[in-house]
């Protein structure tokens, strides 16, 4: 199909008067007709442009680039598959036929509540201290605002929490400590996670935030730590400095103390004799 025949068909697609098109793109009936059999080669790309905006379309879809594009797409997915063994070739079609009904009918159906289960035991496990309280918030959230309460979806529920209660253990946090600018800690627990077994011995938990401590702590992990008025050179510390508390890195170079930071995209924070310092403790590792 050429650059003409595809301009009459989208043309005709949304039902538009070949001299409303000569009119929209300011050219005579004769010379879009000439366009649309294509007795006009050569045609400029802001021409082209144009007539693709009169149409809603692309100039790349009115070039057959799009079709070219999907066909070599097609041909990826055809010869991967045919690669593959009979059973993971069922799950391929399964996806297929998934997402197909996902674009005709805007949505699929629901799993059963076993699979359900199944899925959000298994993708829970895997989640994150911040991101299994989301799910657990949520999970409340769903079974308070549902009009209607199965006996067996209570009984489904109850189960799950069971069986993250054998692996999972209740740990309060004391708040965040900042990987960069600085945050806060509580005196005293300010919510209560699912922490997965075995948790540390440790007097206080806090949650990082920011990246300044990558890569070996991220933000939202949660960190361990154990109190004392003592720190050493080399060891990471939990330090309030001027209200805000940090996770940082300690060194001393005689009188000089500083604050560092992993990810050398941060600059270290230099203690002067004017600060206000409390030591925390010492994360543990």
């Amino acid at each position: 199909m050429d650059v003409g025949t595809r301009i009459k068909v989208r043309r005709k697609e949304i039902n538009m008067k070949a001299s409303e098109l000569a009119s929209k793109i300011n050219v005579s009936l004769s010379t879009l007709y000439r366009y649309e059999k294509g007795d006009i080669e050569k045609m400029s790309t802001d021409i082209l442009k144009e007539i693709a905006d009169a149409l809603s379309t692309t100039p790349a879809d009115l070039m057959g680039w799009d079709e070219k594009l999907k066909e070599s797409t097609l041909n990826k997915i055809t010869n991967t598959a045919s690669k593959l063994v009979e059973e993971r070739q069922e799950k391929v079609l399964e996806y297929c036929e998934d997402q197909l009904s996902e674009q005709e009918n805007g949505g699929r159906e629901l799993p059963t509540i076993d699979e359900r289960f199944t899925n959000v035991t298994d993708i829970y496990r895997r989640l994150t201290p911040e991101r299994q309280e989301e799910v657990r918030r949520s999970m409340n959230r769903q079974l308070r605002n549902q009009n209607i309460v199965k006996l067996d979806e209570i009984q489904k529920a109850q189960n799950l929490y069971e069986t993250l209660g054998d692996e999972f253990e209740d740990v309060g946090l004391y708040g965040e400590v900042s990987a960069g600018t600085g945050v806060w800690v509580s005196d005293e627990p300010v919510e209560t996670i699912k922490y997965p077994v075995p948790v540390p011995n440790h007097d206080i938990a806090l949650r990082v935030n920011g990246n300044s401590m990558e890569p070996m702590f991220h933000d939202g992990d949660v960190v361990f730590v154990k109190k004392t008025p003592e720190v050493y050179h080399g060891s990471i510390v939990i330090i309030i400095v001027n209200d805000s508390a940090y996770i940082k890195k300690l060194y001393r170079r005689g009188a000089e103390v500083r604050l560092i930071s992993l990810n050398p995209q941060y600059d270290d924070i230099i203690l002067n004799p004017d600060d206000s310092i409390e030591i925390i403790g010492n994360v543990i590792m």
